[in-house]
C-alpha cells in the first residue's frame, strides 16, 4: 500500500499536487453483484478491449447487461468502447446512466471531469477533481485514471508545464502502468488515435469490480 499527503499548491508557472490517498491493489470482487459467469465475461471483454476488438467487446457486454443489468463496470466498459468508436453521444449517455445508478463510481466521475474539461467547462471539471483528490483510499487503477485525467485537464487548458508535472508524477508512481504522453494528448483531443484508457483496458482486471 502506498500513501502520501493530500494538497495542491499553485505557483506562477504551474500547479503542483501531492496526493493523500492510500493506494491498494485488492480486487474486492465481493462488491460486485455479477455472477461468477458474469465476472468471467467481463474479464474476457476487457481483454478484447485491450486488443481493440471493440465490436466484439460491446456485443458481449451488452448481452451481459441484459442478463445482469446496471453493473457499473459493465456499463463503463461499454462507454469506453463507444468513446473509442467516436460515438460521443452514446458515451455521454452511458456516463449519465452510470452516475445516476452509481454516483460514487470513480472511473465514470473522472471521465465526466475529462468531458467537462474538453468542453472548456474548467471550473466544473476541477470541482470533481477537488473532491476525488481528497479520497482517503483508491484502487491503483482508480488512481491511474484520476491522475491521467488530471493530466488531460491541464492539456485542454493549454498548460503544458502543469500537465507534464502531473504526468511525471503519475509515471513515477506507476512506472509500468501509467499511460503514455501521446495517449493522454489524444484524450485531450490534441492528436488522433487510440484512447489511452482503451489501450490499457486489459490492465483493468484489478478494478473491474470497484464501486
Amino acid at each position: 500500500m502506498d500513501q502520501g499527503r493530500a494538497g495542491r499548491t499553485q505557483g506562477k508557472q504551474s500547479e503542483q499536487y501531492v496526493f493523500g490517498f492510500e493506494i491498494h491493489w485488492n480486487r474486492e470482487t465481493k462488491q460486485t453483484k455479477l455472477s461468477k459467469r458474469g465476472i468471467d465475461i467481463l474479464i474476457e471483454a476487457a481483454y478484447l478491449i485491450g486488443k481493440y476488438d471493440l465490436d466484439s467487446a460491446i456485443d458481449m457486454l451488452e448481452k451481459l447487461d441484459e442478463k445482469e443489468p446496471h453493473d457499473a463496470s459493465v456499463l463503463y466498459n461499454i462507454a469506453v468502447c463507444k468513446e473509442a468508436q467516436g460515438k460521443t453521444d452514446e458515451f455521454h449517455s452511458l456516463l449519465d446512466r452510470i452516475l445516476a445508478l452509481h454516483p460514487n463510481y470513480i472511473f465514470a466521475r473522472a471521465a465526466m471531469a475529462k468531458c467537462l474539461a474538453v468542453e472548456k467547462r474548467f471550473d466544473e471539471s476541477f470541482a470533481i477533481f477537488t473532491e476525488l483528490l481528497a479520497s482517503a483510499k483508491l484502487h491503483g487503477s482508480e488512481a491511474i485514471a484520476l491522475i491521467g485525467v488530471l493530466t488531460v485537464y491541464h492539456l485542454t487548458k493549454g498548460e503544458e508545464d502543469a500537465a507534464n508535472s502531473v504526468f511525471l508524477m503519475g509515471k513515477s508512481m506507476f512506472p509500468d502502468r501509467f499511460p503514455l504522453w501521446d495517449q493522454l494528448r489524444r484524450e485531450a483531443g490534441l492528436s488522433t488515435g487510440l484512447s489511452g484508457f482503451v489501450s490499457r483496458g486489459v490492465r483493468r482486471f484489478g478494478s473491474l469490480f470497484r464501486r
